[in-house]
């Protein structure tokens, strides 16, 4: 998708260039138990020799120049997947620490990803952003804080989580935030004929559509609202880009997907998010098929009874970014959960 890139690291063996990141994570997958603190561990000077080619062959690598590479891996992954080409796909949030590595090899290209890592870098905290103008609502300062976070996500091109407990007003929170984006232009792209509505879609459980549409209608009444819900909603299927926010649930997502699927969403908003902790259920499915520029979670409960259901959110907004679900299991979930494991 547009968050993500890919890296490639090459050396020359008699001549030729040969992909480096495939032989380092061969060797990464041979020592499953292998931590960052143990690649930390292993010595800053003489050459680190690992297999290559069918095995039979190894190669002398100084390990200054290698351990930073390892560890960066290690750090990142348990076991990465690699592209085709033996490049390694990443999410343009992890580019803080490709940064750290190009601190010990030379790293070219990547106009994006360097911009992204001037602006991490220059971060010193989040603003207070301006409540937007049509808000008819007086939030209380911990609301401030959470629209804050939400126009911070946005801004740096990042999804995430707004998690609080139940009455608390997360959903006027959201509200604000729709709110601003349609005063800031960013519900709609191109200009003038070719002008096209970019809506937020809002899935939530059905026994919040009604509280959704009268928040709206009290809180934020410059947004439009179509609400997909009911047997007659087919016939509303073809004014979705003409609202500001669409309102479906989940029950309803395995009938309308492939409807759904066809417009390019600014904003997509699960409430009550821990809906979709079962990553094999239809509907957690379904939802990483929506097209969406900015993800977000709403939920009261990010984590149930274990880390897998905290897994399945954060796997919904930057899909593969803590490994699949069998990697988060070795790696975070198996360590912290069973041994106590804490440095992981």
């Amino acid at each position: 998708g547009i968050d993500w890139f890919s890296l490639a690291l090459d050396i020359e063996i008699g001549g030729e260039k040969v992909p480096l990141l495939p032989i380092l994570t061969a060797w990464l997958a041979s020592l499953r138990s292998l931590r960052p603190a143990d690649v930390a561990a292993l010595p800053d000077t003489g050459d680190m020799h690992l297999p290559y080619g069918d095995g039979n062959e190894w190669l002398s690598l100084p390990a200054a120049r290698i351990k930073p590479i390892l560890l960066t891996l290690v750090e990142l992954f348990d076991t990465p997947h690699l592209n085709s080409d033996g490049s390694l796909p990443l999410h343009v949030f992890q580019s803080a620490s490709i940064e750290q590595l190009a601190q010990h090899i030379p790293i070219g290209g990547g106009k994006r990803w360097r911009k992204t890592v001037e602006k991490l870098q220059s971060f010193n905290g989040i603003d207070d952003y301006a409540l937007p103008k049509g808000l008819q609502a007086t939030l209380r300062p911990y609301q401030r804080e959470g629209f804050a976070w939400l126009q911070f996500l946005r801004e740096y091109g990042l999804a995430g989580v707004l998690a609080d407990d139940m009455g608390l007003g997360k959903t006027v929170q959201a509200i604000a935030h729709i709110l601003a984006e349609k005063e800031a232009g960013r519900l709609s792209s191109g200009k003038g004929a070719n002008r096209v509505t970019k809506p937020a879609l809002v899935v939530a459980p059905t026994s919040l559509m009604f509280n959704w549409r009268r928040e709206i209608q009290r809180f934020a009444p410059d947004l439009s609202v179509l609400t997909l819900h009911g047997l007659d909603r087919k016939d509303r299927f073809s004014q979705i880009t003409s609202h500001d926010v669409v309102l479906t649930t989940y029950p309803l997502l395995a009938r309308d997907a492939e409807i759904l699927k066809k417009t390019t969403y600014h904003l997509l908003i699960l409430d009550e998010a821990q809906h979709i902790k079962n990553s094999r259920s239809k509907g957690s499915t379904l939802v990483r098929e929506l097209k969406a520029t900015h993800r977000l979670c709403l939920t009261g409960t990010p984590m149930e009874n274990h880390l897998g259901a905290l897994w399945a959110i954060l796997d919904f907004l930057i899909p593969g970014a803590l490994g699949d679900e069998k990697q988060f299991r070795r790696r975070f979930r198996n360590p912290i959960e069973k041994d106590q494991y804490e440095a992981v």
